[in-house]
C-alpha cells in the first residue's frame, strides 16, 4: 500500500471473509471480521475500501483492531506516508512494552484521509528518546500504562503510574526523574509548531507530590521550545528543590543551592515557567518559584553559621532569589527576621545579600561572630558574654569567593562583658555596636565597671593598617574603685590602703587600643588613663597631696606586649638614655657619669671634692681621711638624651605615668617584674634607660620623710612585722634628686642633693646640702646586714616636743628585735645638735645573742663623751642599759659646746658619770622610766652672776645660784662676787622621775654646803635641805687626789673626803628649798652649833 505505507505489511494466519464488487468506476472491498496475526499480535480488520478502476488513490473506511501486541510493532501500522513525523519519532523512541488493545481508524481518500489510533498501553518503555528540539533533551520512560490517542495533527496520552527520566545536558548535569506519573498529555500541530498541553499532570519525586499544568510549544523546524508551565510541589523535602535548578544554565545558583545544604519540609511550592526553555533567566522569559518551608536548614554562605528551624519562604523571580524567614534559629539565637537574596542569578558572579535580625543569649551571639567571617571584622574572641543581645546583619557575599561587604549592629541589653586579655568585667551593658568593612564603632554605650556606672565608645578602622580597636571608657572613681583596678593590673596593689589617703570621687577616662589582626608588629595593647582628680582628696604629704577642690591632672599609659608575635618589624621609638637634670641652684657644675658613677659638687665646701657612688667605704676603724671616700677609676661617659628605633623585648609591659607638674615616669616590666624605668620629679620628660636600671631623678621643693613614714606606718603594722632585709629590688636603682627643703626624722635641711645607688643587695648614697654632707652604705647581706653612715658634717636641730607627764604611758609602738637589726657604724667629723657641738662622733652597734651592743664616742674642744650600752630583748621585753662618762678640762668650755655662750659656771676639770637603765628601746628614753646613779665632780670654779638656766642649776639637780642671792647677809663675804668653789661633788639616785641625793657637797674657801633631798625631773620642782658650814680654816686634802686628773671613781673618793665626821661639829645653817625650778622657795630652818 505505497500510498499509505513506505513498507509492506506482512500478516500470517489470515482468515475471514472479504467481499468485493465492481462498479463502473471502482472496486469496493468489504469485510466484517478478517483476522490475522503479526507474530503474537492478533489483528482484526473491518470496513471497506474503494479502489478506482482506472487507478488512483483508494478511498478507505477501515477499522483495525490490535490485541496483545508489542509496542515496538506500533510504528509498522501507522501510515507513515500520511503521518511521517509521528512515524519517524516513534521509530526513534524505541518503544517497548505491551499494546493490550488498540484501534486504528482510516477514513478518507488521499490527502483527505483521516487517521486515528487509539489504544491501551502497558509497561511502556522509552530509552533515551531525543526530543526534536535545539535543546538537547533525552527522554526515558519506564512502566508507563495509559491510553494513547493519535491523530494526524493532534493526540493525547493519558498516563498512569509511569516513571519518567529526562536527560537535558544543555540545562542539567544530572537526569530529572519522576515516578507515579498520572494525568493527560495532549499535543496539537499547526503549520509552525507542536503544542503540548496538560492540565493536571501529577508525579512524585520520592515523597514530594508534583503537579504540572500548562503548555510547551515545540517549533516544527526543531528550534528552542517555548514553555508556559505552572508547577506545584507539596509535602516534600526542601533538599529536592535544588535538583530542579538548571545547573548548566545557572551554575552559580546551582552551586549556591548545593552548598546551602538545604533541609526542611516543603509544605507548598509554586513555580511558573514561561519563555524559551534555554533562556529562563533572560528578559524574554518569566521564571517564578515560591515555596513555603517548615523546619528549614540553610547554609546561606560558606563560612557563616547555618540557619535552622526556619519557617521560611523561598522566592525565585526572573533572575532573583529571595529567602525570607520570620522565625528560626541561628546558633540558638532566635531569628526575628531574615532575608537572603541573590538579585541576579544570571550574573557571572552572583551576589548574595543577607539581611537579618536575631535575638538571644549573648554567648550565642558571640559564637556567631567567632564562627563566621565577622571575627575578621569584629574580633570578640577575647570576650566572654552573658545576657541578651540583638544582632542586625546586612551582608553582600559574592559567590566567586571574593570578599564581600559587611554591615550590622549588635544591641546589648543588660549584658555582662568580660575581657579575658585585660581581665576587665563590665555588667549591665546596654547600647549598640555598629560594624562594617571599614570600621567597628559604638557611641555612648552604658554599663557598670566594678559596680560603678561607666559610659564607653568603641572604634576600629579596618581600612587602616595595622587594624586596631580603640575603646574609651568614662566614669566616676572612688578609692575602692581605684584599688580594684590597680589590683587587677597587679595583685600586689591589693596591699595598698588607698582608702586611708584617698577620699571623694573624680571623673576619669580610660582609652584602650588593641590589635585586631595578627600581623608583624601589631602585637601590643595600649591602655591610657586620664583624670583631673577634681573632687578627690589625696591625704598624702608633698609632693603628692592635694585637696578635693584642686585639679591635678593624672595620666597613666600602659603598653602590653604579647609574646607570640614576631619581633621582626616590632621596633618602636623610645626615648632612652641617662638624662641630665640640673637643679636651679646647685647643678651648674654637676657632671653625670655612667650608670654606676656620679660626680656631685657641694654648694659649700665641695668645689674640689668628689663623692662617687661606685665607692668602697672602709670601716670606721680604718678611715684615714674620713672626709674623703676612696674612688675607683673615673671614666666620664656622656649619654645622649634620646635614642630612637631601639628594639624592644616582646612579652612585656611599658608604663608611662604623669602626675601634673609633680612627677612623670616610664617603666618597663617583664615576667619577673620591673625590667627598667625612670621616675622624674618635675616636668622634665622621663626616658627609658638603656640598661636594666631604675632611675629616680629631678627636683622637688619639699619632701618630708617623717611625714611619709607616719602616713605609711599603719599599713606596715597591718602587714605584720618585717625585717629590713626581707625585700630586694629586682634591678639596679639610681637616684639623683634635689630638694629645696628635705626633712627626715624631725630634721630639716636646705638645698639638698641626694644621689643613691642600689645594686646586689647594697645601697650606696651621697647626700649634700646646707648642714649636711656625707655618704651612706647599707649592705643587705642576709647573714650580716650593716649600715655605714659617714658624714663630714651634720647639723641637727632639737625637735620641739611636748614634755611627757609622769602619768603618760610609754608609746606602744611595735619594736624590732634588736639582735636582728643590722650593725651600725656612724661617724661624723662635725656633729652639731641645735646649739650643742659634739665634734667628732663615732657610734657603733653590733647585734649579739642578748640584743644590740652600743658604743659611743664624742670629742670636741673642752668635751669628751664616752658611752657604752646594751639594748636587750628578753622574755619579749625591751630594756636599755647605759654607762656614760662626760669629762672636760674646762667646765665653762664644755658648757659652751653644750650651747651656752655665757656659761653660768666657770671652772677647770669636771666629770659626770651615769649608770642607768630604762624599759624600752634606746630611743624610748624618758626621765620618768630611768633608773640609775649619776655622779659628778667639778673642780676649782665659781658661779657667775648671770641667769643660769637649766644648766646653771646643774640639770635641775640643785640650785646654788638662787641660794646665794636669798641666804642671810651674814655670809656676804662668801657670796660677794659670785660663788667661788674648789670642789662640787655628789651622787644622785634616779628613779620614777626623781633624783635623790644624801650628800651633795660644795666646798668653797670660806664655806662648805651640803645638799640632801630630791628633785623631780619630770615635775621640775625641789624638795631639798641645804646645810651651810661657814668659816672653816682647814681645807681638805682634795687637790692631792686630783693630781692624776678625774677618773671613773674619783667622784666617790672626793665625796668621801668631803664628808668627814668633823663636819657635823661645826656651826651650820639649814635651809629648805621647795617649789618649781624657775621660782624656788627658800625657807631658813635653824642655826646649829
Amino acid at each position: 500500500m505505497p500510498s499509505m505505507y513506505s513498507h509492506p505489511l506482512s500478516l500470517t494466519q489470515l482468515k475471514g471473509n472479504i467481499r468485493w464488487k465492481r462498479t463502473q468506476k471502482k472496486w469496493r472491498l468489504t469485510t466484517k471480521k478478517v483476522q490475522a496475526f503479526d507474530k503474537k499480535m492478533k489483528i482484526k480488520i473491518s470496513g471497506r475500501m474503494e479502489i478506482p478502476v482506472a487507478g488512483g488513490t483508494p478511498d478507505s473506511n477501515l477499522s483495525v483492531t490490535l490485541r496483545h501486541g508489542q509496542l515496538s510493532q506500533l510504528q509498522k501500522y501507522l501510515p507513515d506516508q500520511y503521518l511521517p513525523d509521528v512515524a519517524h519519532q516513534l521509530s526513534k523512541a524505541q518503544l517497548g512494552g505491551h499494546l493490550s488493545k488498540a484501534n486504528l481508524l482510516i477514513k478518507g481518500k488521499g490527502q483527505q484521509t483521516h487517521f486515528q489510533f487509539k489504544g491501551h498501553l502497558n509497561q511502556l518503555s522509552v530509552i533515551n528518546y531525543q526530543l526534536p528540539t535545539d535543546v538537547k533533551t533525552g527522554l526515558t520512560v519506564k512502566g508507563l500504562s495509559g491510553y494513547l490517542d493519535i491523530e494526524p495533527n493532534k493526540g493525547s496520552l493519558r498516563l498512569k503510574q509511569a516513571a519518567v527520566t529526562l536527560n537535558m545536558p544543555n540545562l542539567y548535569s544530572h537526569p530529572l526523574s519522576l515516578t507515579q506519573l498520572n494525568g493527560t498529555l495532549r499535543w496539537q500541530r499547526d503549520q509552525k509548531q507542536w503544542r503540548l498541553t496538560t492540565k493536571k499532570l501529577q508525579a512524585f519525586d520520592k515523597n514530594m507530590k508534583i503537579k504540572v499544568s500548562g503548555r510547551v510549544d515545540i517549533p516544527r523546524e526543531g528550534s528552542v521550545p517555548y514553555t508556559h508551565l505552572k508547577v506545584t510541589l507539596r509535602k516534600g523535602q526542601f533538599s529536592r528543590v535544588p535538583h530542579y535548578i538548571p545547573d548548566k544554565k545557572s551554575p552559580q545558583l546551582a552551586h549556591w543551592f548545593n552548598n546551602a545544604q538545604l533541609k526542611g519540609r516543603l509544605s507548598k511550592a509554586h513555580a511558573l515557567i514561561q519563555g524559551p526553555i534555554n533562556a529562563l533567566f533572560d528578559d524574554t522569559s518569566r521564571f517564578e518559584f515560591k515555596a513555603d518551608i517548615n523546619n528549614a536548614h540553610i547554609n546561606y554562605a560558606q563560612g557563616w553559621p547555618h540557619l535552622s528551624r526556619l519557617k521560611a519562604q523561598v522566592v525565585i523571580q526572573k533572575r532573583s532569589l529571595t529567602i525570607t524567614a520570620q522565625r528560626g534559629k541561628i546558633l540558638n539565637s532566635k531569628v526575628r527576621h531574615l532575608a537572603v537574596e541573590i538579585a541576579d542569578l544570571s550574573a557571572k558572579a552572583p551576589l548574595i545579600n543577607v539581611v537579618g535580625n536575631t535575638q538571644g543569649q549573648a554567648a550565642d551571639g558571640l559564637r556567631f561572630v567567632q564562627k563566621s567571617p565577622l571575627h575578621k571584622t569584629v574580633d570578640l574572641g577575647i570576650l566572654e558574654l552573658d545576657g541578651l543581645i540583638d544582632l542586625q546583619l546586612k551582608l553582600a557575599i559574592p559567590l566567586d569567593d571574593k570578599s564581600g561587604t559587611v554591615q550590622g549592629k549588635i544591641t546589648f541589653k543588660n549584658t555582662r562583658l568580660h575581657d579575658k586579655s585585660l581581665d576587665i568585667t563590665l555588667t549591665d551593658v546596654a547600647g549598640t555596636l555598629n560594624f562594617g568593612n571599614d570600621k567597628v564603632s559604638a557611641k555612648n554605650m552604658q554599663g557598670k565597671l566594678l559596680g560603678n556606672p561607666v559610659r564607653f565608645s568603641i572604634i576600629t578602622l579596618r581600612n587602616k593598617r595595622p587594624k586596631r580597636t580603640t575603646v574609651q571608657l568614662t566614669g566616676l572613681a572612688d578609692p575602692l574603685f581605684l584599688s580594684q583596678q590597680l589590683t587587677q593590673l597587679n595583685p600586689a596593689f591589693a596591699q595598698l590602703p588607698l582608702h586611708r589617703f584617698l577620699s571623694g570621687t573624680t571623673h576619669w577616662t580610660t582609652t584602650l587600643n588593641f590589635p585586631n589582626e595578627e600581623v608583624t608588629g601589631n602585637n601590643y595593647t595600649d591602655i591610657h588613663l586620664e583624670a583631673d582628680l577634681l573632687g578627690m582628696n589625696i591625704k598624702l604629704p608633698a609632693p603628692l597631696g592635694k585637696t578635693a577642690q584642686e585639679q591635678q591632672p593624672l595620666s597613666l599609659s600602659v603598653r602590653l606586649y604579647s609574646e607570640g608575635a614576631s619581633s621582626k618589624g616590632a621596633k618602636i621609638k623610645e626615648e632612652i638614655g641617662d638624662t641630665v637634670v640640673k637643679s636651679p641652684a646647685q647643678r651648674k657644675n654637676r657632671r653625670r657619669l655612667g650608670p654606676s658613677q656620679t660626680v656631685v659638687k657641694s654648694p659649700n665646701r665641695r668645689r674640689n671634692r668628689r663623692v662617687l657612688l661606685h665607692t668602697v667605704v672602709k670601716s670606721p676603724l680604718d678611715r684615714g681621711n674620713r672626709g674623703v671616700l676612696r674612688t675607683t677609676n673615673q671614666t666620664v661617659v656622656k649619654s645622649p638624651i634620646e635614642r630612637e628605633n631601639r628594639d624592644v623585648l616582646l612579652g612585656g609591659i611599658l608604663v608611662r605615668v604623669r602626675y601634673g607638674d609633680k612627677l612623670n615616669g616610664v617603666f618597663r616590666f617583664n615576667k619577673t617584674g620591673l625590667e627598667r624605668g625612670t621616675l622624674i620629679l618635675g616636668t622634665t620628660p622621663a626616658h627609658l634607660p638603656k640598661q636594666a636600671h631604675l632611675n629616680i631623678e629631678g627636683h622637688t621643693p619639699n619632701l618630708s620623710i617623717t611625714t611619709w613614714l607616719n602616713q605609711l606606718k599603719a599599713k606596715n603594722e597591718n602587714n605584720g612585722q618585717r625585717t629590713i632585709t626581707n625585700y630586694q629590688l629586682p634591678i639596679t636603682l639610681l637616684t639623683d634628686i634635689h630638694f629645696d627643703r628635705f626633712e627626715m626624722l624631725g630634721q630639716t635641711f636646705a638645698n639638698v642633693a641626694l644621689q643613691a645607688k642600689y645594686a646586689k643587695h647594697r645601697w650606696m648614697a651621697a647626700i649634700t646640702g646646707t648642714g649636711i654632707e656625707g655618704q651612706i652604705i647599707f649592705d643587705l647581706a642576709e647573714n650580716a646586714p650593716s649600715l655605714d653612715l659617714n658624714f663630714r658634717e651634720l647639723t641637727l636641730t632639737i625637735p620641739q616636743t611636748q614634755t611627757p607627764t609622769e602619768n603618760q604611758e610609754t608609746n606602744q609602738e611595735t619594736l624590732p628585735e634588736p639582735r636582728r637589726l643590722p650593725s651600725l657604724s656612724f661617724h661624723c667629723d662635725a656633729l652639731q645638735i641645735g646649739d650643742i657641738n659634739l665634734g667628732n662622733v663615732d657610734l657603733h652597734t653590733q647585734p649579739n645573742h642578748d640584743g644590740l651592743k652600743l658604743n659611743l664616742q664624742a670629742q670636741a674642744r673642752g668635751l669628751n663623751l664616752q658611752a657604752k650600752g646594751q639594748w636587750r630583748y628578753v622574755v619579749q621585753r625591751h630594756q636599755t642599759v647605759l654607762q656614760a662618762s662626760l669629762t672636760s678640762e674646762s667646765i665653762d668650755l664644755m658648757l659652751q659646746q653644750l650651747g651656752y655662750q655665757n656659761p653660768p659656771i666657770v671652772g677647770e676639770q669636771s666629770q659626770i658619770t651615769l649608770n642607768a637603765y630604762w624599759q624600752g628601746a634606746p630611743h624610748q628614753f624618758k626621765l620618768s622610766t630611768l633608773v640609775g646613779t649619776l655622779s659628778l665632780v667639778i673642780m676649782e670654779g665659781h658661779i657667775v652672776e648671770v641667769e643660769p638656766g637649766t644648766v646653771g642649776r646643774l640639770f635641775g639637780l640643785f640650785d646654788v645660784y638662787t641660794l646665794h642671792r636669798r641666804i642671810s647677809l651674814d655670809f656676804s663675804d662668801v657670796f660677794n662676787k659670785g660663788f667661788g668653789f674648789s670642789t662640787i661633788a655628789g651622787i644622785f639616785f634616779i628613779k620614777d622621775g626623781r633624783a635623790r641625793t644624801e650628800h651633795l657637797i660644795l666646798q668653797a674657801p670660806s664655806a662648805r654646803i651640803k645638799i640632801s633631798g630630791q628633785t623631780s625631773l619630770v615635775g621640775k620642782n625641789y624638795d631639798q635641805i641645804v646645810t651651810v658650814f661657814p668659816h672653816l680654816s682647814n681645807p681638805l686634802p682634795v687637790a692631792g687626789a686630783l693630781t692624776g686628773g678625774l677618773s671613773g671613781g674619783i667622784a666617790a673618793l672626793v665625796l668621801q673626803q668631803l664628808l668627814q665626821k668633823e663636819l657635823e661639829k661645826v656651826l651650820n645653817y639649814q635651809y629648805h628649798i621647795t617649789g618649781p625650778w624657775e621660782k624656788p622657795k627658800i625657807v631658813p630652818l635653824s642655826k646649829h652649833q
